[in-house]
């Protein structure tokens, strides 16, 4: 298990951001964790002036007036891609302003905790600290990371891989919706490989995963680099979806990411 350290995280510098919940408490467990979530990780992109908690009580016409001036304001990370996980989260992040990931990430993390320990009365930490970062150093390993967080969903068995067109809690989605409609992909199950359908994880047997089983537009993620590295997003889906690749560098990337 590797040693969770600090890392100085440099303005300009991308990075993978990984953490994971105490005991690998399954939090995000429903529709209304995930959407929490979601909607923290829009707010936070930004150093807004109060908390989330604060705004979410603020009168419909006041919330959309403020949000209207906070996308005015200059990001403190921008978002690459994300994997929202029962018991943990994946986000690919360029860091825009000094301590801009570490408040980012304090932010959503104490954002959720709060949120949580409320609803379920509930008491202490609900992350593990502090969270891991690794530094992305070439595009070829940044689109790597990319494709192994965008499957993340596959490999642990939430969804198999013909469904994750339709997962909203990764930003593949947002990829996927920037093809042309007549292009888009239909997997098939049939002659899969065994990784993608194996058994499901239990939680996405409730009626509460189906109901979260629609897509979204996650307007908060930039896709615009991953598609100019690849050319098109056509070629991204491609890649993301070329199963004998990934397994071939899956090793790797996980040896990159937590050595």
């Amino acid at each position: 298990m590797p040693v969770r350290r600090r890392e100085f995280l440099v303005t300009g510098e991308i990075y993978h951001i990984f953490n994971k919940t105490v005991a690998n408490e399954e939090v995000f467990s429903g529709k209304k964790e995930l959407e929490r979530l979601d909607e923290l990780v829009d707010y936070y992109r930004f150093n807004p002036n109060f908390s989330f908690s604060k705004y979410k009580h603020l009168a419909i016409n006041e919330r959309n007036k403020y949000l209207l001036s906070l996308m005015n304001l200059p990001k403190i990370v921008e978002i690459y891609a994300f994997a929202f996980m029962p018991n943990h989260f994946h986000l690919l992040l360029k860091q825009l302003q000094d301590g801009g990931i570490k408040t980012f990430s304090s932010n959503i993390q104490n954002g959720f905790a709060k949120y949580y320990n409320i609803k379920n009365d509930r008491l202490g930490s609900l992350f593990v600290k502090p969270f891991k970062s690794k530094r992305i150093t070439r595009d070829e390993i940044f689109l790597h990371v990319s494709r192994y967080i965008h499957l993340n969903p596959v490999t642990s068995y939430l969804v198999n891989f013909s469904e994750l067109t339709m997962y909203p809690w990764t930003s593949y989605t947002s990829y996927i919706n920037k093809q042309p409609r007549a292009k888009s992909p239909r997997f098939s199950r049939k002659g899969s490989n065994s990784l993608f359908t194996a058994s499901l994880h239990p939680w996405t047997k409730s009626p509460r995963f189906s109901r979260s089983l629609n897509k979204k537009d996650n307007s908060f993620v930039n896709t615009e680099f991953i598609i100019k590295l690849m050319g098109t997003s056509e070629n991204y889906v491609k890649f993301v979806a070329n199963q004998s690749d990934y397994q071939r560098k899956l090793k790797l990337i996980k040896n990159f990411l937590y050595e």
